[in-house]
């Protein structure tokens, strides 16, 4: 199916603050707004407040679309979406980061004006933790097909082998008795097939996507049915190839790779959260120059337009299905509908990228403290077989902070009783379950012996992330870990069949890390937190304005009140400028990363 541009002309409602204005798309309600200072954790919001977006969109459906398939898809809508056809629910969709796919086939007033409504409707307070903006963020795109057509999704491109390049092409479509392949170098076609898909492709004199050589190619793909032509689509994709063992560690198209990597989240600064194929463009060129080769989505799938632009530009990409899963963090306004969701959300990311030689790895989740018991285990599992049924390509990887994992099963059965039936037991054993949580997030951390307390990795505490982690990490292929730069060591010791990640590390570890991992070759990267400043999560630097009070909080909480916006924790600064620290990241990767330095005055270089 292809795909037409459907971002202009909407109509915009505020329901709360009772702004209204006509919009292009895509759009974040929530940036331009007021911000209140005494907002419950201010600090994670930078005091940003959720209400509901009510997005409009008017238009006339010919009469010809009666005999049509008709789609609407919104890349990204954040949160709680609900889609409503002349007055009429057509779609509802919690997730704020993949995508809602509204069938409009049979339901349109043909010949006449119809009214397409969607509402995000964004809690006032806790709607994460970080800045998500609100409302429809990600591109619109309208589908019109005949009958005979080319599923939504339904073009998958594999590469089999590097030498010779060999693709393999499989075309999910409804209707049609033959397909029609060609590919395209550029304007140039380097091969042609069709029939009966799939199909195995031979690409002569093949260059190879790298984070070097990010040479992408295309495949015009055409359905017909009795000779005709019905559909066409067309997708852009590399041939690459991905392998890692602990002795080798990571090979792309056969070579030794390390992932020079950070975390970023999905706003743009002053525009807030708005993804286009410019603004995804601009940031992963930025990326790109400060001298990183991989990126690690925080904490959700990407955008479409942002795996594009590191498609093009040559950036490695971990894409990350979720921050939570049925335990709150925050007030997350997904967790209430994660159980009934989370397989349907992980297939939608898994479509997103499959064609997209960049996406490398996926995650599982982000520092989620219940994935170590029986309930959490089984989820992870269900998360990993959902991929892997629909993509055995990439490499598979969770991103725990692992104390949290040791915490929060340190006195529960939780280990060998699934949370459900134990929790079903009786209301006192509930309520201690939720104190005992909350512990976790105030500090709780085992008594471990006087003569352990000062051992940077405690034999205490190594049982207990055992216990946590012997059952999920076996069922990945990539063993990540957050904040545990200076355990590698120790954890190839215990675990040495295992390919190891730095998931999410401190910056002023780069140096180390790097020299270890020149000598250990099952390290295979390292992702800073972070690579780009990023709007809310005031917590995550150490810099504050004068004297901070001594009000009792955490000391990265305190003096962190308004008027504070960002994070300040980057490498690269909101517009993309380097800033000094990235002379750290040059010594430790021994290159010139960012040859633009001397142009960027705010450096300082």
């Amino acid at each position: 199916m292809k795909a037409q541009n459907w971002n202009r002309s909407w109509q915009f409602e505020a329901v709360q603050s009772g702004r209204r204005m006509m919009v292009n798309l895509p759009h974040d309600g929530m940036i331009n707004t007021e911000r209140d200072p005494k907002i419950r954790n201010y600090f994670l919001s930078a005091g940003f407040l959720g209400e509901t977006y009510i997005y409009t969109k008017r238009f006339t459906a010919p009469e010809e679309w009666r005999e049509k398939e008709v789609l609407v898809e919104l890349e990204g809508v954040y949160c709680n979406t609900k889609a409503a056809l002349n007055g009429k629910i057509v779609a509802d969709h919690p997730y704020g980061y993949t995508p809602v796919i509204i069938d409009l086939t049979g339901l349109l007033c043909y010949g006449q004006e119809n009214v397409l409504t969607v509402t995000a409707d964004v809690p006032r307070e806790g709607h994460n933790r970080w800045y998500t903006g609100g409302g429809i963020q990600r591109p619109v795109n309208l589908y019109v097909a005949n009958r005979a057509h080319i599923r939504l999704f339904g073009v998958k491109i594999t590469t089999q082998s590097i030498n010779p390049a060999r693709v393999r092409i499989d075309v999910d479509h409804t209707g049609g008795d033959c397909v029609r392949v060609e590919i395209l170098d550029g304007e140039r076609t380097v091969a042609v097939t069709g029939g009966l898909p799939p199909f195995d492709v031979l690409i002569p004199d093949a260059r190879l996507w790298s984070a070097e050589t990010p040479h992408l190619y295309r495949a015009r793909i055409t359905l017909l049915k009795n000779g005709i032509a019905h559909d066409e689509a067309e997708e852009a994709f590399g041939i690459r190839t991905l392998a890692v063992t602990p002795e080798k560690g990571l090979l792309i198209n056969g070579v030794p790779t390390f992932l020079r990597g950070g975390c970023i989240h999905a706003d743009n600064g002053v525009i807030g959260v708005i993804n286009n194929d410019v603004t995804e463009l601009r940031r992963a060129q930025n990326i790109k120059r400060a001298g990183f080769n991989a990126i690690r989505i925080a904490h959700h799938p990407a955008s479409r337009s942002l795996l594009r632009a590191c498609d093009q530009v040559g950036l490695y990409v971990m894409d990350e299905a979720f921050d939570s899963w049925y335990r709150p963090k925050v007030l997350n306004p997904y967790l209430k509908r994660f159980m009934e969701c989370y397989v349907d959300d992980t297939r939608l990311m898994v479509h997103d990228a499959y064609n997209h030689p960049s996406v490398i790895l996926y995650s599982i989740g982000n520092e989620i403290p219940e994935a170590g018991g029986v309930k959490g285990v089984r989820i992870g599992r269900s998360i990993i077989e959902t991929i892997r049924e629909m993509d055995r390509t990439r490499l598979i990887t969770f991103c725990p902070s692992v104390h949290w994992l040791r915490e929060y099963l340190d006195g529960t059965p939780y280990l060998t009783v699934d949370e459900d039936e134990w929790m079903a037991q009786s209301d006192e054993n509930r309520r201690a379950d939720w104190k005992h949580y909350m512990g976790v997030f105030m500090g709780a951390a085992a008594n471990i012996p006087d003569s352990e307390k000062n051992e940077p990795y405690p034999p205490t505490y190594i049982r207990m992330d055992e216990e946590a982690t012997r059952n999920l990490y076996p069922l990945l292929d990539v063993a990540g870990y957050n904040y545990y730069e200076d355990k590698y060591e120790v954890l190839h010791a215990l675990h040495p069949e295992r390919v190891l990640l730095g998931t999410e590390t401190r910056g002023d570890r780069i140096v180390d890390t790097m020299r270890f991992a020149g000598e250990h070759p099952y390290l295979i990267g390292d992702f800073i937190w972070t690579l780009q400043d990023h709007l809310g999560e005031c917590n995550t630097c150490n810099e504050s304005y004068g004297e901070p009070p001594e009000d009792g909080r955490p000391r990265n909480l305190r003096g962190k009140d308004y008027p504070w916006l960002l994070n300040h924790g980057g490498v690269i600064d909101l517009l993309g400028r380097p800033l000094a620290a990235i002379h750290r990241y040059e010594l430790a990767w021994g290159q010139r990363a960012c040859g633009w330095l001397r142009r960027c005055p705010s450096t300082g270089a």
